[in-house]
Parts: structure tokens; sequence; C-alpha cells
């Protein structure tokens, strides 16, 4: 795709930081970190002027999965690119369209590439205690939509794959007991659907442990 280019890398590798261990700040003016949230959000808003700007997806990655980026900026930017993910998902920008030519195929594997490494570091914010909440959050709104508009000719399709994915995280030994008992409280209680797949995901996830261990 002109103008278009891969942002892979290698996936950002956070260990469990409590939240009396984490520095509150690194060296840097407040007024360093309110211009780049400023830039994280203008880029946000371009992208939805203009399918050229979608390099600035990657941008917003390269911010969210920087170790060297403040951690204000890194959510600040995984909250934009959640918005940006839901917003081409529902207009349909993420899905090849019948009629559509090569170009426009190659535009939404680009896309979906993207969207998979943001959700493969999403899943790493689960197992960090200040975050944590904020990073069920916008999994499971990315659930939704993906549930809702990233569908095969069906009206809807239950993204198991991705549920499976969020629950091997949250029964790691790494991650903490309250976004458990918050996954818990708000979605499998809550929704049927849910529940039935996290079953299913934990079942997955035992007989996986088992099969490592004997």
């Amino acid at each position: 795709m002109p103008g278009v280019t891969g942002n892979s890398g290698s996936s950002i590798k956070r260990k469990r930081i409590s939240s009396h261990e984490r520095p509150s700040k690194r060296t840097r003016s407040e007024s360093s970190d309110e211009d780049t949230q400023a830039q994280i959000l203008l880029r946000e808003n371009e992208t939805f002027e203009s399918k050229k700007n979608y390099n600035n997806i990657a941008k917003l990655i390269k911010i969210f999965r920087d170790d060297n980026e403040d951690a204000d900026n890194s959510v600040v930017a995984a909250v934009s690119l959640c918005r940006v993910f839901v917003r081409l998902m529902v207009a349909g920008d993420m899905a090849r369209k019948q009629g559509s030519t090569e170009k426009d195929a190659v535009v939404v594997k680009w896309l979906r590439q993207r969207y998979s490494e943001y959700k493969t570091s999403l899943l790493l914010l689960l197992a960090e205690e200040a975050v944590e909440s904020t990073a069920l959050t916008l999994c499971m709104r990315l659930l939704k939509t993906e549930g809702e508009h990233l569908r095969n000719g069906q009206d809807y399709n239950f993204p198991a794959s991705f549920l499976a994915e969020i629950v091997q995280v949250l029964l790691s030994p790494n991650t903490g007991v309250a976004i458990r008992a918050e996954f818990g409280d708000k979605y499998v209680e809550e929704y049927d659907d849910v529940r039935f797949y996290t079953f299913k995901a934990i079942k997955l996830v035992l007989l996986l442990f088992l099969s490592l261990n004997f």
C-alpha cells in the first residue's frame, strides 16, 4: 500500500509492577506529556479524515509499545487506538467487501496486521496492576465490536479465540486477583455468551496445563 509501512517490531514485554513500585513519572516535563498526548489525539483524528493517514495507526502503536514512553502517554495511545479500530470495524473498513480491488485488499490486510499487534500488546497490560482495569475495558470493547462487525457473512460471530486469549492471561499467576474478580462480576455474570465461552476457554487452558505437566 503506497505510503503505508509496517511496524511489527518486537512486542512489548512488561513485568507486573505494583502501584507502590511504579514511578509516578519519568523525567520529563508536564508540558512535554501534554504535547505528546495532544499529538496522539491529533493523529487519531487525522486517521478518520483520510485513508492516506492510516500510517498514524502505526505511529500510535509505536507510542503504545515503547517501554521508554511515559506510562500515561502509553495508556492514552492505547485508548486512542481502541477508538480507531472500533470505528474502522463499524465502518466496515477492516473487512474485504464484494467488488473491492486488490489495493483495497492490501489495505484491509495491513489494518488487520496492525490490529493484531495492538491486541497482543493490550493483553500484556492485563498483568499490570496500575492499568489492568483500563486494559480489560478496552479488550472487552474490542471483543464486542469484533462480534458485531468482523463477521464472515453472519449476523453475529462471537470472537471466541480472542476471549480465550483474554482468559489465558487472566489465569496467569502474574495476573492480579482483583482483575479476575472484575472480569467475573462485569462480564461473566452479566452476559450469557461471555460466560459460555469463558468456561470453554478455562477448560482448554486447564487441559493444556495438564498436558504440559504429564
